[in-house]
């Protein structure tokens, strides 16, 4: 190539699905199937998060082109086209369908965590059905690079790898621990000219196969700290302020400084699950237990009694950082539902919660992960209303003791840090 820096490359990844990954498309009742398409929207997603939404979109004067989303990941904007980045199957993973290789939500409602993390998988008509990991297999995932890349972007391309194969998943519910995968195979740069051997590929950690809690720990605070400081050298050398908060163009969160938070969760006795289904229902339970105990969200009266009686709230609930919608329900009465309130969200209703949880590790133990983002937040960023009335509460005051870090503090023997 003309470009002595450019890397004309291919990576090998192996996957093992560790929770069922409902991946559904337009028949989500009746068929799951891991696609590319999915896999490159969870990878685009990540590099949102890994540089922050308003570099990744060229928003942010000095960031360079080559590092801007479109250029790595392909778009269809003015002077946009195919990214660098091209994905293909080693082998094209089967169709599951018909109950074949699959798992179908309703057997989640036998569990209550369970239940609970997976909610709207089986609500109303839906019935979905998902790649059920235990007849999966292990999938190879080659990314292959026509184009080249130049160091730089291999650093933030195997950044963005990294934090989804650890933290991220594929299909409905991955932020509550659904559609996740353990890497088996790294890729080694066997596919580099000698004297273009990458010196990235071995500077990410991975977690060894039956990792115990402080092995885990170790490992994704290593690998954490690496990439933050990789975006932070470049930052340095490009941009002389980044934003302190995400833009106006979309809700967003950031891997940040002093702002992001983990934990490895195995229970009470730190030895994790024998399987998903049980991590996952010791962490729905957990988290169902820590709302129900909140239910005056930082007031001094109930949320709900406020609502049914069209009270004013003074601030947003505590809890909207979980997510919104947010829906207040009572036996016998009628629901009572919070949404973002502002003109971006005029025609959405919705604005996930930083807080992303999965399993980790396998075959045994299974441990849960949980990672706090940081960016704006629902309720302390924005405001909240209820639906279908006039009005809204103001966003809590920033110095008000976030409510997830409260619910990570929670866990018992949780183990973790802050980045």
């Amino acid at each position: 190539m003309n470009n002595k820096n450019q890397l004309p490359q291919q990576w090998s990844f192996g996957l093992r699905l560790l929770s069922p990954a409902f991946v559904g498309g337009a028949r989500p009742n009746h068929e799951a199937q891991l696609r590319l398409a999915s896999l490159r929207g969870a990878l685009r997603n990540w590099y949102r998060i890994l540089v922050g939404a308003d570099a990744a979109a060229g928003m942010v004067p000095g960031w360079p082109q080559k590092l801007l989303e479109s250029e790595l990941f392909g778009g269809a904007g003015n002077k946009q086209g195919q990214g660098r980045l091209l994905l293909s199957f080693a082998q094209a993973p089967a169709r599951c369908t018909g109950g074949v290789n699959t798992i179908k939500a309703a057997a989640l409602k036998s569990r209550t965590g369970l239940n609970y993390l997976g909610y709207s998988l089986s609500l109303g008509n839906n019935k979905r059905v998902a790649v059920d990991p235990d007849r999966a297999g292990e999938i190879t995932i080659r990314a292959m690079f026509p184009r080249g890349i130049d160091p730089d972007q291999e650093r933030l391309l195997l950044a963005t790898w990294w934090l989804w194969s650890h933290f991220g998943g594929l299909g409905s519910r991955s932020q509550r621990g659904f559609g996740a995968f353990a890497v088996t195979h790294w890729p080694d740069g066997g596919h580099w000219p000698p004297e273009q051997k990458s010196r990235s590929l071995p500077e990410l950690p991975l977690l060894p196969e039956g990792a115990d809690l402080e092995q885990s720990v170790t490992t994704l605070g290593e690998g954490l700290e690496r990439i933050m400081r990789w975006v932070e050298e470049l930052r340095q050398q490009t941009v002389p302020e980044m934003p302190k908060r995400p833009g106006a163009s979309a809700p967003s969160y950031l891997l940040r400084r002093n702002d992001t938070r983990f934990v490895v969760w195995g229970g009470p006795q730190k030895r994790g699950w024998q399987d998903w289904q049980s991590a996952l229902d010791a962490m729905g339970e957990a988290m169902m237990e820590f709302r129900r105990e909140r239910g005056r969200d930082g007031f001094g009266f109930s949320t709900l009694d406020a609502l049914t009686h069209g009270e004013s709230l003074p601030h947003a609930p505590h809890r909207a950082a979980f997510g919104l919608p947010l829906t207040y329900y009572r036996k016998g009465g009628r629901p009572q539902t919070l949404l973002p309130h502002g003109i971006r969200f005029t025609r959405a209703e919705r604005m996930p919660s930083p807080l992303l949880l999965r399993p980790i590790g396998g075959p045994e133990p299974i441990f849960m992960t949980l990672l706090r983002l940081g960016g704006e937040l629902p309720g302390r960023d924005v405001a909240t209303q209820a639906r279908n009335r006039p009005g809204y509460m103001p966003a809590f005051e920033h110095h008000t003791p976030l409510i997830l870090d409260t619910f990570l503090q929670h866990l018992p023997a949780a183990t973790g840090r802050t980045l």
